[in-house]
């Protein structure tokens, strides 16, 4: 890590000099920031369409396999002849 630059200053009025540091940061460096990315809307909606296909996929899959568990048919006990 660097330490900012400090510069002094002689000010009529005083007489010490004062510092004042420089930014220090990306800007400084001289490398710009890229350019933001655009917004597509195409893409939007096919991943959004995809993304909602997953879920209705995971829910299909959900409601045939594990929900059936949860509730199963309850049949009526079979009538068995009583053994004495």
């Amino acid at each position: 890590m660097t330490r900012p630059a400090t510069k002094k200053q002689n000010s009529p009025g005083s007489s010490k000099g004062t510092q004042t540091a420089t930014k220090a940061g990306p800007s400084a460096a001289g490398e710009p920031f890229p350019p933001p990315l655009k917004p597509r809307r195409t893409m939007f909606f096919l991943l959004l369409l995809a993304f909602l296909a997953w879920v209705g996929l995971l829910l299909g899959l959900y409601f045939k396999t594990v929900y059936p568990m949860r509730h199963p048919k309850s049949e009526p006990p079979a009538l068995a002849p009583l053994r004495r």
